[in-house]
């Protein structure tokens, strides 16, 4: 595994010199980097996919269900400004799209509950909402990699 900061573009570059994929799981919801979605998922992944244009590799672009211009939330937003930007480029790309993190919610729903032992519900609790787990998000996101991976020969 390679590394690289995605703010700054010299850094990308770097990171993707001399590989076959590059794979963006990269988001700016929290973190205490200080980054934000316009910073990490639209302009992060902006140049992202301008070094694998450069070093002729293809892109794994980690995104989300709902992505869209017009979201009310600013990550679906810049997540559909990053899908937009590979689109228009010429670098041969994968886009995974995963639903909420149940991983994510139970820790939200442990953390909220307190002494009271009553977790704090978005909403009314009536809306569905379709989970994945964190682990086969990543077991997905390896699937466009492996082919590139050589077996060892024995």
């Amino acid at each position: 595994m390679i590394s690289g900061d995605v703010h700054d573009p010299a850094s990308a570059a770097a990171a993707a010199a001399g590989v076959d994929v590059v794979v963006s799981a990269v988001h700016g919801f929290a973190g205490p980097s200080g980054g934000s979605p316009a910073t990490v998922d639209r302009d992060g992944n902006i140049n992202l996919i301008q070094a694998a244009h450069v070093g002729g590799a293809e892109v794994v672009l980690m995104s989300v269900v709902g992505a869209a211009a017009d979201s009310p939330f600013e990550l679906f937003r810049m997540k559909h400004a990053a899908e937009t930007a590979l689109a228009a480029s010429t670098v041969s790309a994968t886009v995974v799209l995963a639903t909420a993190f149940i991983e994510l919610w139970i820790d939200l729903l442990e953390s909220t509950a307190g002494r009271s032992n009553r977790p704090l519900v978005f909403g009314r609790g009536q809306n569905p909402i379709n989970f994945v787990s964190v682990l086969d998000v990543a077991a997905l996101l390896g699937r466009p990699v492996t082919p590139h991976v050589r077996p060892a020969i024995r």
